[in-house]
Order: structure tokens, then C-alpha cells, then sequence
């Protein structure tokens, strides 16, 4: 077997890193839709005079909102991998569509909270539950397109990650959802102390910092923009799904972006030091 050389150790390294951590993810994802959602919802199919196909169709929705944007992410991105680059490319390729794939999820939730929102409302049901699919619908078109684009591309040995359509995706999708959280804050609330910092200051401060701690792997600038950005998700998806998984015994939202910061620090620090032994 042909030795590697240290590029291509980092390289391998900084991929199985991100599988585990995007793996981690996923796994308390599906404990917290299977504790929060399918078992109490469930528990009302034991209440007399409850329509039982709506708490179903209920429960079905609910759980594919949360579920199915970053499984049908990692599919797509799994899928689009050329079969030379080896099972851990695909795996990792995946790993990177499902955090593009909160960003949208994120993004659009918030976009259509407005009249898309209401005019669901109006339907009668099973349609108003069923037409809460549609972000899981836009995603999947969004990254269907990258990931055909991707696949057939000329120099299919490239990374999903130094992919220049992948990464305008992923950065874009980033940005526009800190734009728009701060843009509706800014017009709702006279004080900005607070949202500024989490939405400003703490994303540059975390992007700056990763970008600094990044360096070597990957070569490019926009490479490196990307990887950092992967970090940022890393830290905002551990505070989300610690505030959900802690929402019954705490509300405060500062315990969870302190552990989001640790696991942001952890993954840092594995990424930056030990991939470089």
C-alpha cells in the first residue's frame, strides 16, 4: 500500500473527525425527536375521541420536519460521491450536505414564518400538515442541484467541501440566516446589545478564530472560509440540540451555548492539533 503523505493524512484525518462529530449529531437529533415528539403524540392515540389518523399524519410530519433535511442531505451528498474516492469521502460528503442542510432548514423556517406560514393555516386538514413539508422540498431541490452539478463535474477527485458551488451554498446559506435573524431583531426590538452579540459578534469572532486555527488544509482562501464555517455549524448545532434536549429542565439559554462553545473548542482542537500529527 502506497504511504501517505502528511497532506493526505491531515486531509483523511479532518474527515473522520467531521463524520463523527455530524454522526454525534444525528444520533441526539433522532433521541430528541423520539422523546419530545413521537412518544407523547403517540400517547395520545390512548385518549378516547381523538381522530387518530390526524395525530398520525401529526407525528409523521413533526418528526419529518426535524429528520428528513439532513438524512436526505447526507443520502444526496453520499450518492453524488464518485465510488473511486472511497467509502470515507462518501461518508464525509454526506456529513457536509446534512450541515448545509440545517442552514437551510434554519433559513427557510424562518423565511416562510410569515405568509408562507399563513397560508398553510388555511388548508384544511390532512393538507395544512401535510404542506408542512415544504422546506424538506426546497432543501432537497437545493442540494439535488449542487450534488448533480457536482457529480458530474471533470475533476470528480475534488472534495465536496473545495466544490466552489457546494461552498456558495453553504456560506450563502449561513450569512442569509444571520442577516435575516438580525434584520427582524433590529426592526422588532428597540435594544440590540444582546442579538448583535449572538448574531454578530459571536459568528465573526468563532469564524475568525476557526479560519486562524484552520490553516494548511484546504489551500484556498474560500476552502478555508468554508471550513470554517463547518466549525461555526458545529457550535450552533450544539447549542440547538442541547437547548432542545435540556428545554424540559432549563430554559436559560446561556447552559447551552456554554456547551456549544466546549464542543465548538473540542472540535476545534481535534481538527487543528491532532490531525496535524
Amino acid at each position: 500500500m502506497k504511504k501517505m503523505t502528511k497532506k493526505q493524512r491531515i486531509i483523511a484525518e479532518r474527515q473522520r473527525i467531521t463524520i463523527l462529530f455530524g454522526y454525534g449529531f444525528f444520533a441526539i437529533l433522532l433521541l430528541i425527536v423520539l422523546w419530545q415528539t413521537v412518544v407523547p403524540w403517540a400517547a395520545m392515540f390512548l385518549e378516547p375521541g381523538v381522530i387518530k389518523h390526524n395525530v398520525a399524519l401529526t407525528v409523521v410530519a413533526l418528526a419529518s420536519v426535524a429528520v428528513l433535511p439532513s438524512l436526505m442531505a447526507y443520502i444526496i451528498g453520499d450518492r453524488s460521491t464518485p465510488k473511486r474516492l472511497g467509502a470515507r469521502a462518501h461518508q464525509y460528503n454526506g456529513v457536509m450536505f446534512g450541515f448545509a442542510a440545517y442552514w437551510l432548514s434554519l433559513f427557510l423556517a424562518m423565511a416562510g414564518s410569515g405568509s408562507i406560514n399563513t397560508f398553510r393555516l388555511s388548508l384544511p386538514q390532512p393538507w395544512s400538515i401535510i404542506a408542512m413539508a415544504w422546506p424538506i422540498v426546497a432543501i432537497i431541490a437545493i442540494l439535488a442541484a449542487v450534488a448533480i452539478a457536482y457529480s458530474r463535474k471533470k475533476r470528480p477527485s475534488t472534495l465536496i467541501i473545495d466544490y466552489r458551488p457546494f461552498q456558495l451554498v453553504f456560506i450563502g446559506s449561513i450569512v442569509a440566516t444571520f442577516v435575516y435573524v438580525l434584520s427582524g431583531q433590529l426592526y422588532t426590538f428597540s435594544t440590540i446589545g444582546v442579538i448583535t452579540f449572538i448574531y454578530v459578534v459571536l459568528p465573526l469572532l468563532v469564524g475568525l478564530i476557526s479560519y486562524r486555527f484552520l490553516d494548511v488544509i484546504p489551500e484556498t482562501q474560500m476552502g478555508r472560509i468554508t471550513l470554517s464555517g463547518v466549525a461555526l455549524t458545529v457550535l450552533f448545532v450544539a447549542v440547538t440540540l442541547t437547548g432542545q434536549l435540556l428545554y424540559e429542565f432549563n430554559q436559560n439559554p446561556v447552559l447551552p451555548l456554554i456547551i456549544g462553545v466546549f464542543v465548538w473548542a473540542a472540535f476545534l482542537w481535534t481538527m487543528s492539533r491532532k490531525a496535524l500529527k
